[in-house]
């Protein structure tokens, strides 16, 4: 039950992620619009879920209770990220999703965490504003 679930709620968010890409711009041949990676992405997430979802219920793995805290605390960083990273910035995004999601897990280990959480909000700011040049600011939007 636990598998279902999971794949089913990726499933469901890789739709609805579809579905809204698809009123992006598409653009030209040469400049293409907006639209053509969300929709690459998503439908790609949306087929590895029915996969999963297929080969879950093959294996008919009954009797597994689903996991709730790890799911509501990954769901709700993944939204809180998508909500606040552009009033936030990034790296307050990051990090707070990082503790949201960290809260779903039964084992501690904070002094890693917070390490680790600092240096991979870092690591995205590097990557997405620096390196890849998008319009994101590191605090504060």
């Amino acid at each position: 039950m636990a598998g279902l679930a999971s794949w089913g709620m990726l499933g469901a968010v890789g739709a609805v992620a579809f579905w809204l890409a698809l009123g992006f711009g598409w653009g030209s041949g040469p400049r293409i619009g907006s639209a053509h990676l969300p929709l690459l992405l998503s439908g790609l997430l949306t087929a590895v879920a029915a996969w999963g979802l297929v080969d879950t219920w093959r294996r008919r793995i009954g009797g597994t209770a689903v996991q709730w805290r790890p799911l509501i605390a990954i769901s709700a960083a993944v939204v809180f990220f998508a909500a606040t990273v552009e009033r936030l910035g990034l790296v307050p995004a990051v990090l707070v999703s990082m503790v949201i999601a960290y809260l779903g897990q039964s084992e501690r280990g904070h002094a890693r965490f917070v390490v680790f959480a600092a240096g991979f909000a870092a690591l995205v700011w590097l990557i997405f504003a620096k390196g890849l040049g998008l319009p994101m600011r590191a605090f504060g939007g």
